[in-house]
Protein backbone atom coordinates (compact mmCIF):
# COMPACT_ATOMS: atom_id res chain seq x y z
CA UNK A 1 0.00 0.00 0.00
CA UNK A 2 1.31 3.44 -0.93
CA UNK A 3 2.24 5.59 2.05
CA UNK A 4 0.99 9.16 1.49
CA UNK A 5 0.03 10.55 4.90
CA UNK A 6 2.78 13.20 4.86
CA UNK A 7 2.14 14.25 1.26
CA UNK A 8 2.25 18.05 0.93
CA UNK A 9 2.66 20.57 -1.87
CA UNK A 10 6.15 21.37 -0.60
CA UNK A 11 7.14 17.69 -0.67
CA UNK A 12 5.87 17.30 -4.24
CA UNK A 13 7.75 20.44 -5.30
CA UNK A 14 10.96 19.24 -3.69
CA UNK A 15 10.64 15.78 -5.20
CA UNK A 16 10.28 17.15 -8.73
CA UNK A 17 12.45 20.24 -8.38
CA UNK A 18 9.57 22.69 -8.87
CA UNK A 19 9.02 26.01 -7.19
CA UNK A 20 5.80 26.39 -5.24
CA UNK A 21 4.33 28.76 -7.86
CA UNK A 22 5.26 26.42 -10.74
CA UNK A 23 3.68 23.50 -8.93
CA UNK A 24 0.44 25.40 -8.34
CA UNK A 25 0.35 26.54 -11.98
CA UNK A 26 0.91 22.96 -13.13
CA UNK A 27 -2.00 21.62 -11.04
CA UNK A 28 -4.39 24.50 -11.70
CA UNK A 29 -6.22 22.77 -14.59
CA UNK A 30 -6.83 19.76 -12.32
CA UNK A 31 -8.42 21.65 -9.45
CA UNK A 32 -5.21 22.55 -7.65
CA UNK A 33 -2.57 20.80 -5.60
CA UNK A 34 -4.77 20.51 -2.49
CA UNK A 35 -7.54 18.81 -4.48
CA UNK A 36 -5.01 16.36 -5.94
CA UNK A 37 -3.62 15.51 -2.51
CA UNK A 38 -7.14 15.18 -1.05
CA UNK A 39 -8.11 12.81 -3.88
CA UNK A 40 -4.98 10.68 -3.32
CA UNK A 41 -5.71 10.50 0.41
CA UNK A 42 -9.37 9.62 -0.21
CA UNK A 43 -8.37 6.82 -2.58
CA UNK A 44 -5.75 5.45 -0.20
CA UNK A 45 -8.10 5.65 2.80
CA UNK A 46 -10.85 3.92 0.81
CA UNK A 47 -8.53 1.09 -0.17
CA UNK A 48 -7.49 0.66 3.43
CA UNK A 49 -11.09 0.90 4.66
CA UNK A 50 -12.20 -1.88 2.34
CA UNK A 51 -9.14 -4.13 2.58
CA UNK A 52 -9.68 -7.19 4.79
CA UNK A 53 -6.30 -6.68 6.46
CA UNK A 54 -7.59 -3.47 8.09
CA UNK A 55 -11.06 -4.69 9.04
CA UNK A 56 -10.26 -4.30 12.75
CA UNK A 57 -9.24 -0.67 12.36
CA UNK A 58 -11.97 1.82 13.19
CA UNK A 59 -12.92 4.13 10.34
CA UNK A 60 -11.71 7.14 12.35
CA UNK A 61 -8.29 5.53 12.80
CA UNK A 62 -7.95 5.07 9.04
CA UNK A 63 -9.13 8.61 8.39
CA UNK A 64 -6.65 10.13 10.85
CA UNK A 65 -3.86 7.92 9.50
CA UNK A 66 -4.34 9.56 6.09
CA UNK A 67 -4.44 13.06 7.64
CA UNK A 68 -8.11 13.67 6.91
CA UNK A 69 -10.88 14.85 9.20
CA UNK A 70 -13.78 12.40 9.70
CA UNK A 71 -16.43 14.88 8.51
CA UNK A 72 -14.37 15.72 5.42
CA UNK A 73 -13.78 12.04 4.66
CA UNK A 74 -17.48 11.18 5.04
CA UNK A 75 -18.52 14.05 2.77
CA UNK A 76 -15.93 13.18 0.10
CA UNK A 77 -16.73 9.47 0.32
CA UNK A 78 -20.48 9.99 -0.08
CA UNK A 79 -19.95 12.46 -2.93
CA UNK A 80 -17.52 10.12 -4.72
CA UNK A 81 -19.11 6.72 -4.09
CA UNK A 82 -22.74 7.49 -3.25
CA UNK A 83 -22.69 5.62 0.07
CA UNK A 84 -21.25 6.05 3.55
CA UNK A 85 -17.91 4.51 4.51
CA UNK A 86 -19.57 2.21 7.06
CA UNK A 87 -22.16 0.99 4.52
CA UNK A 88 -19.44 0.30 1.97
CA UNK A 89 -17.39 -1.59 4.53
CA UNK A 90 -20.42 -3.63 5.59
CA UNK A 91 -21.17 -4.57 1.96
CA UNK A 92 -17.55 -5.49 1.32
CA UNK A 93 -17.30 -7.90 4.23
CA UNK A 94 -19.03 -10.72 2.39
CA UNK A 95 -18.30 -10.03 -1.27
CA UNK A 96 -15.13 -8.07 -1.80
CA UNK A 97 -11.43 -8.56 -1.21
CA UNK A 98 -9.77 -5.38 -2.45
CA UNK A 99 -6.17 -5.31 -3.64
CA UNK A 100 -6.45 -2.37 -6.02
CA UNK A 101 -9.28 0.00 -6.82
CA UNK A 102 -10.36 -0.56 -10.41
CA UNK A 103 -12.98 1.30 -12.41
CA UNK A 104 -15.41 -1.61 -12.13
CA UNK A 105 -15.09 -1.55 -8.35
CA UNK A 106 -15.71 2.20 -8.24
CA UNK A 107 -18.81 1.64 -10.39
CA UNK A 108 -19.94 -1.04 -7.95
CA UNK A 109 -19.54 1.32 -5.02
CA UNK A 110 -21.55 4.00 -6.81
CA UNK A 111 -24.32 1.51 -7.55
CA UNK A 112 -24.94 0.78 -3.84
Amino acid sequence: MIQLPGLTADLIGQQYGLSRSSLYRLFEPYGGVAAHIRKKRLTAATRMLLHPRYSRWRIAEIVYYWHLEPATFNRLFITTYGTTPSQARKQRQDIWALDAMEESQIAWLRSL
